[in-house]
């Protein structure tokens, strides 16, 4: 079960008992696989993608619920629509939503939901077509992005622009950062 813990504005799991520990020795998280296309912002905000209707939801507190938000999803590569989305992610008030079927990562603003751009590492720091399939964020609001195509994790700035690549990492599928801004990456 999911728990949201307003006070601390965080997700938290209820294990079920008899249920695998989530501090087993052997580091596994019990088994554990965080959801890909889960998002908490600040105040406790839950974004989802429904992979199925390729749509974006919204949690409504008050209603205890997720919401569709409006004119946006759907199968496509127009700027509001999707093929393959494989993340997302939330900082600094934008939602990064990342399309492996449109090799794309969105940059939604959370007001309004105005897509604000789409972010790539530049043609000259890539061999392959880049092929964005996870995403996560750090506590300084940067985007760390997984690029199996070119061996790779891309980092972005807060505001979009690329940054830097740690390359030499092979098929690169999952990424995540802890709260201390420490990179995990699985390949």
């Amino acid at each position: 079960d999911v728990v949201i813990e307003p006070r601390q504005k965080t997700l938290a799991l209820a294990v079920t008992a008899g249920g695998r520990s989530l501090d087993e020795p052997s580091g596994s998280f019990g088994g554990l696989v965080p959801p890909s296309l889960v998002a908490v912002g600040e105040g406790c905000d839950v974004w989802m993608i429904d992979r199925k209707r390729l749509a974006l939801l919204k949690l409504d507190e008050c209603e205890c619920r997720f919401i569709e938000v409006p004119c946006f999803g759907g199968k496509g590569s127009g700027v509001r629509q999707l093929t393959d989305p494989r993340g997302l992610a939330w900082s600094r008030r934008n939602l990064f939503v990342v399309d492996a079927g449109n090799a794309r990562v969105m940059v939604l603003s959370v007001r309004g939901y105005l897509v604000c751009r789409f972010i790539a590492p530049p043609a000259s720091e890539i061999t392959n077509p880049w092929q964005p399939v996870a995403i996560a964020a750090d506590p300084r609001g940067r985007i760390y992005v997984a690029d199996p195509a070119n061996g790779a994790v891309h980092r972005f700035a807060a505001h979009g622009a690329w940054d830097s690549a740690i390359r030499g990492l092979g098929a690169v599928r999952r990424v995540a950062v802890d709260c201390a801004g420490r990179l995990y990456v699985m390949s």
